[in-house]
């Protein structure tokens, strides 16, 4: 496996959000950045998580929630749980892409929590976390030094 970076698995989950035809936006960051003047729906909202290292492997939790708008009539809500879900399950998928295996394996077992009437803006989703397994050296002759 190669050494890969944080920027990279962003650039990577920003692209595959680029790339669905259902996501509208994506942000990187605190969940406190959602507003309802910026954001398009449905959205993908992508944050660190504590990660650690262990003999030669990094795991980089990464928190992925997929939200989507709630009307004011509550019509919808149906609709924004199933196409969130599917939108996860989509990116779940495009993430584990053998291609990205170079880079990065995800642990497989990866749960969903349901996200209801949360943030500014009323939205609905699901919030996944994903755990990237880097590769990581042990070797103190390879990092860089002046």
């Amino acid at each position: 496996m190669q050494y890969t970076t944080l920027n990279k698995i962003l650039n990577l989950i920003e692209e595959a959000c680029g790339q669905h035809a259902q996501v509208a936006s994506f942000l990187f960051g605190e969940d406190s950045e959602i507003s309802t003047q910026q954001e398009l729906y449905p959205l993908v909202v992508a944050n660190i998580a504590p990660a650690t290292i262990s003999d030669k492997t990094l795991v980089l939790p990464m928190i992925i929630q997929v939200l989507d708008i709630q009307r004011t009539n509550e019509d919808n809500i149906r609709d924004t749980f199933s196409d969130c879900l599917s939108i996860a399950q989509d990116l779940y998928a495009m993430m584990s892409n053998p291609d990205n295996e170079d880079y990065f394996l995800i642990q497989q077992n990866v749960s969903l929590e349901p996200v209801r009437e949360a943030y500014p803006d009323i939205v609905n989703g699901w919030r996944m976390t994903l755990n990237f397994e880097l590769a990581q050296t042990r070797d103190r002759c390879s990092v860089p030094s002046k």
